[in-house]
Formats: structure tokens, C-alpha cells, sequence
């Protein structure tokens, strides 16, 4: 299994694994209140295609640019939500963030689906 796991695809898998994490607490929080069986419920969802690409599964590639494209648009909706629906006027620091998020939802997304 380790020598799966090297070079650019051990990257990929090891880098998508926070990332995953970050989109599905993210996610859990969007309606209710960060429950855990919903965070492990979203992760494991997410993480499925990742075990499909370990498993060299021949659909694995296009189920993987599927959810980072997936995992990617939700989070933009669910923080770009948070934003339209806040009734505070944000900080700066606050946009930075959504800025931030954004930008490496969408270039790990964009660099990973030209990649595979």
C-alpha cells in the first residue's frame, strides 16, 4: 500500500485528506450545530473517491475530479451564504478569509482535475 502512496499521487491523497476535513466540519455547520456523525458522514463521503484511486478502481480519476469540484462548490456556497445572509457588517478579516478559502478550494481543484 506505501508504494500507492509516493510521488504525486501520495501528494495528492495526503493533501486532499485536510482539506476534505475542513469542507465536511464546514459543511456539518451549515444547518445544524457541527454535529459529529454529520462531519464523519460528509468526510467519509468525500474521502470515497481517494480510496477509490488507492484501489487503482479504472472510474476512480473522474470520481476524484468529481469531488473536488463538489467539495469545492459547496464550501464556496456555504461560506458565500454565511456571508449574504450575516446581518453584521464584516471586517476585512473576514473577507480575507472567504477570499482565502475560496482561492484554495478553487486551485487545488483546478491544478489536481488538469493533473488527473
Amino acid at each position: 500500500m506505501m508504494r500507492r502512496l509516493t510521488g504525486w499521487l501520495g501528494f495528492y491523497i495526503i493533501g486532499s485528506v485536510p482539506l476534505l476535513a475542513f469542507c465536511s466540519a464546514g459543511l456539518s455547520g451549515w444547518f445544524f450545530d457541527y454535529p459529529i456523525w454529520l462531519f464523519i458522514g460528509i468526510f467519509t463521503l468525500l474521502a470515497m473517491p481517494l480510496v477509490l484511486l488507492i484501489l487503482k478502481v479504472p472510474s476512480a480519476p473522474t470520481w476524484n475530479v468529481t469531488m473536488l469540484w463538489v467539495a469545492a462548490g459547496l464550501i464556496i456556497i456555504r461560506i458565500a451564504s454565511g456571508i449574504i445572509l450575516s446581518e453584521k457588517v464584516l471586517l476585512s478579516s473576514h473577507w480575507l478569509t472567504f477570499v482565502t478559502i475560496v482561492s484554495i478550494a478553487l486551485a487545488w481543484a483546478i491544478s489536481w482535475t488538469w493533473y488527473i
